[in-house]
């Protein structure tokens, strides 16, 4: 299995790579325009989101919503093989944020992480690709299969919506029993909404 994830992970990148600014920001505003009706969202007090680098969704707008609506917003800090999901102050906070190796925004001082604030409602969740079961592939670290075990052991564990571009979206992908599926994926065409079964 884990070679057959390497292969499809290796040849969905370069798929990522081709795909016109364009059309990744025209689907961009549409799935974030369809994120902002989802009950979830508007309900959701504590909210975490994935800062995108070149060829992923456009989600600054969602970091800036989240903040310009009084929510909480927090976003991934990684080490080599853990993430925690960290606190941004205000918008000038979230501007001022440095970028990392891969060009994305990421905090690198001590910061209140969101287990501190109480827990996350819910989690915007990246992915290189879903089917139509509902299931994800990330991009490897196993990053956010990890962080969700910590939320069970917190006793709190958020709601979880990915982003999917029309690309992104195939029809099955290579998973093992720990991946765990995100409970709504939006994709870009239609868009459609896939709810995982409970």
């Amino acid at each position: 299995m884990k070679s057959a994830k390497s292969l499809f992970r290796k040849q969905h990148k370069i798929v990522q790579q081709t795909i016109p600014q364009q059309v990744i920001a025209e689907e961009s505003r549409v799935l974030v325009e369809t994120l902002f009706q989802q009950q979830e969202y508007k309900q959701a007090r504590r909210i975490s989101v994935y800062l995108n680098m070149q060829g992923e969704i456009h989600t600054h707008s969602i970091a800036k919503d989240i903040l310009s609506s009084g929510k909480q917003l927090f976003v991934p800090k990684c080490t080599q093989d853990k993430m925690s999901m960290v606190l941004v102050q205000d918008l000038k906070d979230l501007e001022m944020l440095p970028k990392n190796s891969w060009g994305i925004p990421e905090p690198t001082d001590e910061r209140q992480d969101c287990f501190q604030a109480g827990g996350l409602d819910l989690i915007i969740m990246p992915g290189l690709a879903f089917d139509h079961q509902g299931n994800r592939i990330g991009y490897g670290k196993g990053y956010y299969d990890k962080f969700l075990e910590e939320c069970e052991q917190f006793r709190k564990v958020p709601f979880t919506i990915a982003l999917c571009l029309s690309s992104q979206y195939v029809p099955s992908v290579p998973v093992e029993q720990w991946d765990r599926k995100p409970h709504v994926i939006i994709v870009a065409q239609d868009p459609v909404i896939i709810k995982r079964n409970q």
